[in-house]
């Protein structure tokens, strides 16, 4: 049940819904694809689109609550182009979760980023990677803005959990 201004969009089998307060997508299909938001960005004009270039949000997601004063900036999710060579054949992405500490309004901070390589970034400050290490097999690379790197990975000869920092490895689960 919508309340308020309700309008109904309707095209073939699916149905979008648009209340004062909500947005409802139904989608009637006998394949694997399910209701969609869809959102584009291009620079240029509507007539004459140009390329996004590195640094452009193509879609966000944002939440404001109200102080009792006003409404101010809560969170957020941003996909935003992560290429500098954006082409025909090359549009690099990544995912950017923002977040309000308490104690502040309108001011997010990135507290988790899904990056076009794959690896991701918690609070912009740790790095993880799933890689591969030399001689030691699968690894997950954990990477401190300071630069510091940790490879944990299993030990192929001993079955142990093993850490490696620099170059020194401990053993942190004994499989004996």
């Amino acid at each position: 049940t919508f309340a308020g201004n309700v309008t109904v969009l309707p095209v073939a089998n699916d149905k979008t819904i648009l209340s004062g307060s909500q947005i409802a997508m139904y989608r009637v299909y006998d394949g694997t694809g399910g209701a969609t938001l869809w959102g584009a960005k291009a620079r240029g004009t509507l007539a004459s689109p140009t390329a996004v270039t590195n640094g452009d949000y193509l879609i966000g997601l944002i939440a404001s609550g109200h102080t009792g004063s006003a409404y101010k900036s809560s969170g957020s999710i941003y996909l935003r182009v992560d290429d500098s060579s954006v082409s025909s054949t090359s549009l690099g992405t990544k995912w950017e979760f923002k977040v309000n500490p308490a104690g502040t309004v309108d001011s997010e901070v990135e507290a988790f980023r899904l990056n076009q390589d794959k690896s991701a970034t918690f609070a912009g400050k740790v790095q993880l990677t799933a890689t591969h290490a030399t001689n030691q097999g699968t690894a997950l690379h954990l990477k401190s803005t300071g630069g510091h790197n940790w490879y944990l990975h299993p030990n192929g000869t001993t079955g142990n959990l093993e850490l490696n920092y620099n170059d020194t490895v401990e053993t942190i689960f004994d499989a004996n």
